[in-house]
């Protein structure tokens, strides 16, 4: 491994302890680009790298008592069956496809949190609830994370964070837990 390499690496490990995403977004360009492994490896390596990673922050967070469990539990079992589902699909996806919905995907984030960036704040009291819900849109929201990581191999945390927050009411801090 060579010095950048591994520096992106400790990159990656810290922008997922702070913001609980953005992992392979990170992850899937450093294996394709600066250690030249093919695509559908790159993909499959950034999903243990982000789960090895994001194990360390459950860790941390669980510490500090900020999981809901009930919550991550019901959206990580239904995420684990996209993400079945998503594999299997893979499979038939050619590697320049998978790519480009990779770029697809990492160019549309990228866009939306610039244009939220640049959007004046209007200060508000919201009271967050300290239980959160689980609904059955977030039920399908968690199947489409799974579908969307197993595919390109990104798209957890820059999704499943807003989920939690907007549509299961989760506060910020116990979603990126």
């Amino acid at each position: 491994m060579t010095a950048f390499g591994a520096l992106l690496a400790l990159l990656v490990g810290l922008v997922l302890g702070l913001l609980g995403g953005g992992g392979s977004i990170l992850a899937v360009p450093t294996f394709l680009y600066v250690f030249h492994v093919e695509p559908k490896p790159a993909i499959a390596m950034s999903l243990v790298v982000v789960g090895m990673s994001a194990l360390i922050g459950f860790v941390t967070h669980w510490r500090q008592g900020t999981v809901n469990i009930r919550i991550a539990g019901y959206f990580g079992g239904l995420a684990m069956v996209g993400s079945f589902a998503g594999a299997r699909v893979a499979r038939f996806v050619p590697a320049s496809v998978q790519l480009a919905l990779f770029t697809v995907f990492a160019l549309t984030a990228a866009i939306m949190m610039l244009r939220d960036s640049l959007r004046p704040r209007v200060p508000t009291l919201r009271v967050s609830s300290d239980h959160g819900h689980f609904s059955p849109l977030l039920g399908v929201q968690a199947v489409a994370v799974g579908i969307l990581t197993a595919l390109i191999g990104a798209g957890g945390g820059f999704v499943i964070v807003p989920a939690l927050v907007l549509v299961a009411d989760v506060p910020v801090k116990e979603a990126i837990g």
